[in-house]
């Protein structure tokens, strides 16, 4: 497979568990569809139209989600077996997410607690399903809004996860 430099060799053996084959980054294995196209289906339904909704509500009701209507409480529990079957990273990865079109109340006490978190070697969550990028660039152009000014970058050392760009709805 030809993916990225910095893709964990986890995910790569998980795509190539689910069928991904496609030298130019594209298409799966439709033999193993029936077996793991639960796992691809999900993850397409998500990124194309699912996370906007589900996110917004998984935001309102941290850490117990419980007021998640039915159908987003389906795609969190189709997204978390997704991620189960991805085993830990051997080591860290360097990703990134932004947010923006933050007020600037809420940007200076969301960097305040990043910044005491990182101080005394912490860990921030965020209550939702968070895509991330391999690349801070896209992170700034993809999650970050058109307001720069507005927008935070965060470098995330994760320690799990899945390289899902391949498989993804949204591109």
């Amino acid at each position: 497979h030809s993916l990225p430099a910095g893709v964990p060799s986890q995910s790569e053996e998980v795509l190539a568990k689910w069928g991904y084959r496609d030298e130019d980054g594209e298409g799966y294995d439709a033999g193993l569809e029936e077996e793991y196209g639960k796992h691809i289906k999900a993850l397409r339904e998500y990124t194309d139209t699912a996370s906007d909704d589900v996110n917004k509500e998984m935001r309102s009701c941290p850490p117990a989600f419980d007021c998640l209507s039915p159908r987003s409480k389906a795609y969190l529990q189709r997204i978390e077996e997704v991620l189960a079957d991805a085993p830990p990273f051997e080591k860290p990865v360097d990703v990134y997410r932004s947010l923006h079109s933050l007020d600037p109340g809420t940007m200076s006490k969301m960097l305040a607690a990043a910044q005491e978190l990182h101080d005394v070697g912490g860990e921030w969550s965020m209550p939702s399903l968070t895509s991330t990028t391999l690349d801070p660039g896209k992170a700034i152009g993809t999650f970050g809004g058109d307001d720069k000014k507005s927008s935070i970058v965060f470098k995330i050392k994760a320690k799990t996860g899945l390289y899902a760009e391949p498989l993804a709805g949204a591109k």
